[in-house]
């Protein structure tokens, strides 16, 4: 029932949030080109993922049946979208109230959707990681990174091809609209550039220290009692079929 709620919770915000963006505000294509939303949709595959392999996973438990065959490749990929979606939700928190709008200094009020997308969720997703055992090391970090450096050379071409500026009109009144990633990965300025790639290269090392030391702190004070039974009931499944085996 928690991962059915969460998964819920997730799918209908990122659709709300969707419809929002693209229809509602206008953005349309643009919707897409912001990591914010990049980071909310991997973070809804993730809990549906998660649903899905729990519901699995129960049938499976209640079989004590180990040959399943598509369940290993699953959960080798939710732990992957995992190791993106808890440390991209906390890099957005950081990137949106620090360099977008500052919460010192709001260049606009928040809506219930932006605190959503940018805080909410991520709340959500460190309780979902509190109460699962989903691994996560320095190795699985570097998804992370390697997600970093393809959205730095996304910028780049976003930036050279003015993909993020649009104008946007409304009863004749035209706005140019441009994406506040621009001010922050200025590539016409190369200090600003060389700023910006040096900050999103220590936010991922913060995110990435941030997550690995909660996932301790998690793993210490994890009994695995559950897992305890769980083996201890496998073992005298097995010793049963021995002994069956034995005697025919």
């Amino acid at each position: 029932w928690f991962r059915m709620a969460f998964a819920a919770i997730f799918v209908v915000h990122t659709l709300w949030h969707m419809v929002q963006g693209i229809w509602i505000d206008g953005e349309a294509g643009f919707y897409f080109i912001y990591f914010a939303r990049h980071s909310l949709i991997l973070q809804t595959v993730d809990m549906l993922l998660l649903f899905y392999l729990s519901v699995k996973g129960k049938d499976k438990a209640q079989e004590l049946d180990e040959s399943a065959s598509s369940t290993p490749c699953l959960a080798r990929a939710a732990v992957v979208i995992s190791s993106l979606s808890v440390p991209l939700s906390l890099a957005v928190v950081c990137a949106h109230w620090v360099f977008i709008n500052p919460v010192w200094d709001l260049k606009q009020a928040p809506d219930y959707l932006e605190i959503y997308a940018h805080f909410i969720n991520c709340v959500l997703l460190l309780v979902s990681l509190f109460v699962s055992r989903v691994p996560f090391s320095w190795k699985h970090g570097g998804w992370l990174a390697i997600y970093a450096a393809l959205y730095l050379v996304w910028t780049y071409i976003d930036h050279s091809l003015r993909i993020g500026i649009r104008t946007q009109c409304y009863g004749g009144n035209c706005d140019c609209i441009i994406c506040p990633m621009h001010a922050v990965l200025n590539w016409d300025k190369e200090g600003t550039a060389v700023a910006g790639t040096l900050v999103v290269g220590v936010g991922v090392l913060v995110v990435v220290i941030t997550c690995g030391f909660l996932v301790r702190q998690r793993d210490r004070l994890d009994t695995q009692e559950d897992l305890k039974e769980w083996d201890k009931k496998k073992q005298e499944q097995l010793l049963l079929m021995q002994q069956a085996e034995e005697e025919e």
